[in-house]
């Protein structure tokens, strides 16, 4: 029998000449039997390849992916290698690659299983979490919040607007911190309800103390904004029955939570803000509310309109998301500060102290 070193070898120079690429750990048994495995390509459990590797005699194998081939792809080994046939040599071979191929499979299981009980445990933090943003001894305290005092915000957080600082730490894995400013975040595909756990979907956790830069730490669970989820500011006089009154004009999109506070404060508390948490997130969080106040909403909110609060950075990025938005037909029109650099946060304090 050849060496199944070179047997391997030239099986997966076959597969490269006619373009498949095993995902994955991929190792062959040696038993001359068809079995499926894994391509590149294929997602969850998908299996689109098929293989057979026969080293009786003069080795032959074949490959094929579904998807592209109709049939196998047969190939064997070059001339200079041909082996002479050896039962036990082969039966050996055979063994050793099942035994190979089952090892393999046994890592894979242990490491999904390890990988869902690592999953499970965040969860089981990041609820807890999400439990403490509507607990009842976590009630007050935003209004002394240092991140919302040093942006001159704290006064205009609103009853039902849900922020919270957490007071007590339950166990040393919780992803936020005594003293963070907790502030739910739904989703815009959450049907809605008067009561915050039902939505809330994600957290934005700021830091009560001012770290190595000088500034208040922001961070995501698992440190990422979720695509779709946003911070909802409704002021008192906003409310209805369904998210807002039949009052409600014009409803404004923004960034940051500072931001939309101060678009409150500026605005007169007469509109609704929505806090996309990104420039990146704004298409996603405008698009789905114009879908809602066309199709979900009654008639009257059809006429609302959509205005982008838009940062004026100094690179630009806020004010060309606006305007992609705006293309798309989703909102009707952009606002943006005067001044490069500034967001409308900048631009409230600016205006009170004036």
């Amino acid at each position: 029998m050849a060496d199944e070193s070179i047997i391997l070898e030239e099986f997966f120079a076959h597969l490269r000449d006619i373009g498949i690429e095993p995902k994955g750990d991929f190792y062959p048994i040696l038993d001359g039997q068809i079995h499926r495995f894994a391509v590149d390509d294929d997602r969850g459990g998908a299996k689109s390849g098929a293989y057979y590797v026969h080293a009786d005699g003069f080795v032959n194998f074949g490959a094929m992916d579904f998807r592209k081939h109709s049939c196998m792809q047969k190939g064997s080994i070059s001339r200079d290698y041909r082996p002479k046939y050896d039962k036990k040599q082969y039966e050996k071979a055979i063994e050793e690659s099942r035994r190979r191929q089952a090892e393999l499979q046994r890592r894979k299981k242990e490491a999904e299983a390890c990988s869902r009980v690592q999953m499970m445990k965040e969860f089981t933090i990041y609820d807890k979490e999400r439990r403490l943003v509507i607990s009842s001894d976590l009630n007050t305290g935003y209004e002394n919040h240092p991140y919302l005092k040093h942006k001159g915000v704290a006064d205009l957080v609103q009853y039902g607007m849900n922020f919270r600082v957490k007071k007590n730490q339950t166990s040393q894995n919780d992803f936020s911190q005594v003293g963070d400013l907790l502030i739910p975040l739904v989703h815009v595909d959450s049907a809605y309800s008067p009561k915050i756990e039902e939505r809330t979907r994600d957290l934005q956790i700021i830091s009560g103390k001012l770290n190595h830069e000088g500034k208040y730490e922001k961070r995501f669970y698992r440190n990422i904004p979720k695509q779709g989820c946003y911070c909802e500011l409704i002021p008192i006089q906003c409310r209805g029955d369904n998210y807002f009154s039949d009052k409600v004009k014009r409803i404004f999109i923004c960034e940051g939570v500072a931001t939309g506070l101060s678009l409150l404060a500026l605005t007169d508390f007469e509109s609704p803000v929505f806090c996309a948490m990104s420039y990146s997130n704004l298409m996603n969080i405008t698009k789905a509310w114009r879908a809602k106040l066309n199709n979900h909403f009654h008639s009257f909110f059809y006429h609302v309109q959509i205005i982008i609060a838009a940062d004026n950075d100094y690179s630009g990025v806020g004010v060309k998301a606006a305007n992609e938005v705006i293309e798309a037909g989703y909102a009707v029109d952009k606002i943006i500060p005067s001044e490069i650099g500034q967001d409308f946060n900048d631009y409230y304090l600016t205006t009170r102290r004036a």
